[in-house]
């Protein structure tokens, strides 16, 4: 809906008319840089599937000449019970593959505090650097999972603020991932996140093959199954957030040697 400062009885003033001119106008380009945008997003994706779908076939020839030289079939199962076959083929025997938590008296590594290096003053610069049409898209992702709100909990018809229950989720999962934010009150999180709650979001995060159909119905009765996947969602986007991080940090110091 277009709003008009200054506006008398007989319309728009000439110059309330000229901005309104101007405003349409980039209100045009920015639609039409965002069809384009919209356009190489579908090409790269369809290219990627392609190349996805030549590796995964270049990956079975490779497994099948494996397997019949008697390579790998014969130490390491690369099959689930329903014969579908597992990313394990991929490792081979000898690399094990599970969750360690995150060892706050580590001496091997340390805290990623997050005022040094963040998504919005650091991660996105770099990745519209790098990948210019992915970087808009995962921050709008970030940013509408984020604030996404009815204003209301557990079906109640209340304007009600839920900003400190998914500002909870958020830090929650980041911090479990290893990092920290010095302007965030951590009691928060016991507040606003129960015992039950806070275990179902680390499976999600951290050992998401665990997770049951008895974990998602349990972790919290008075959620309806809209609030419950909305919370499954500030977790994973949450995760993947500090995924790109770490990359995106790990290439920022290494181009800068």
């Amino acid at each position: 809906m277009r709003t008009r400062a200054a506006d008398g009885p007989g319309g728009p003033s000439t110059g309330s008319s000229g901005e309104y001119e101007r405003s349409s106008r980039e209100f045009e380009r920015n639609a039409r840089e965002f069809v384009r945008n919209s356009r190489e997003s579908e090409r790269s994706s369809r290219e990627f599937e392609r190349n996805s779908k030549e590796f995964e076939r270049r990956s079975f020839e490779r497994t099948d000449s494996g397997s019949q030289s008697g390579s790998l079939q014969q130490s390491h199962d690369t099959s689930f019970p329903d014969g579908q076959l597992s990313l394990s083929r991929y490792l081979g025997p000898e690399v094990p593959l599970q969750y360690e938590d995150f060892d706050v008296k580590s001496k091997e590594y340390r805290f990623f505090r997050c005022q040094d290096y963040s998504w919005d003053n650091d991660g996105f610069e770099l990745t519209r650097r790098l990948l210019p049409v992915c970087a808009g898209v995962l921050d709008s992702l970030f940013r509408a999972t984020y604030e996404l709100t009815y204003n209301q909990f557990a079906g109640k018809q209340s304007e009600l603020d839920t900003a400190p229950f998914r500002r909870a989720v958020w830090h929650y999962v980041q911090r479990i991932k290893g990092m920290l934010h010095d302007d965030y009150n951590y009691q928060h999180v016991n507040v606003f996140l129960n015992k039950e709650v806070k275990s179902y979001i680390k499976k999600i995060t951290c050992v998401p093959e665990s997770i049951t159909k008895a974990d998602y119905k349990n972790f919290n009765l008075d959620l309806g199954h809209d609030e419950k996947v909305h919370v499954a969602l500030l977790a994973v986007e949450s995760s993947k957030q500090c995924e790109l991080l770490y990359g995106l940090h790990a290439i920022m110091k290494d181009s800068s040697r």
